[in-house]
């Protein structure tokens, strides 16, 4: 109950943020967050800040940091409705808010109950691992895109992707898209397409620094391609036109590598 009386007297005090994507944390103040639906899944990107949920609010996540001037990290969150929430976090020794109502999600899970824990944590995992030589490479003005590998495990495909910013100028994510399409059409024919919703999205997928590399793992249900089909991913660059394109043919998923 300790922690509920904190949190309401923060509520009544601080500065309430909306909608945020970025949140600055301190070593001697409790930064809080509160989620339209009861958390599921929560994982740090680095042990310099602290979490704690409360079984008097399923909603509330309570962040910290454990000490000062640690290195920008992030800060992932699954909700019991299916949605992945991405937030970075940074240290702010005078935070501006100390309340934080994240709405902004990066994609809808699907099969959220089927063992969540063990994908998210192969997904957690396998960010650890990176190929010298991609599979598939895709460039536009100093954003290199890959395919670096592909995993399987029971009905799951993994993804590692990365993307690598070799500009001046950074990167920031508008979305990512995956889905079916005929790999050729003509022009009088309307192209078939298929949505493809991951189950679980790990990594940083909000925006790349310039010299940096991201990688992240896409989880989706298994599935097989026609010889006229490939999977596509789509990434868009927010308020810019560096987009690109990953083109994923049936061969690249018979070479996936089982995970024990």
């Amino acid at each position: 109950m300790k922690h509920i009386y904190t949190f309401l007297l923060l509520a009544f005090m601080a500065c309430e943020c909306t909608g945020q994507n970025q949140i600055g944390v301190t070593t001697n103040q409790t930064t809080c967050l509160v989620f339209p639906t009861a958390i599921r899944f929560v994982d740090r990107g680095s042990p310099d800040i602290a979490t704690m949920q409360t079984k008097e609010a399923e909603t509330m996540l309570l962040v910290k940091a454990l000490k000062a001037n640690f290195s920008q990290t992030n800060l992932s969150v699954v909700t019991n409705d299916g949605k992945l929430f991405s937030l970075i976090v940074h240290f702010d020794s005078l935070p501006t808010a100390l309340v934080y109502h994240p709405k902004t999600y990066i994609v809808i899970l699907t099969n959220i109950k089927d063992k969540p824990t063990e994908t998210a944590m192969l997904a957690e995992n396998l960010l650890l691992d990176r190929r010298h030589r991609p599979l598939i490479l895709k460039r536009k003005w100093g954003i290199y895109a890959s395919l670096e590998d592909i995993y399987i495990k029971g009905g799951v495909f993994f993804f590692s992707l990365s993307l690598n910013n070799k500009s001046p100028i950074r990167f920031d994510l508008e979305s990512l898209r995956f889905h079916v399409s005929d790999l050729k059409t003509t022009k009088r024919a309307a192209v078939q397409e298929r949505e493809v919703l991951p189950i679980y999205v790990s990594g940083n997928t909000t925006l790349v620094e310039p010299g940096s590399i991201n990688l992240f793992i896409v989880a989706t249900n298994k599935f097989t391609l026609s010889d006229a089909k490939y999977f596509g991913v789509e990434i868009r660059e927010q308020g810019g036109g560096r987009h690109l394109k990953i083109k994923i043919r049936n061969g690249h998923l018979m070479k996936a590598k089982a995970l024990k």
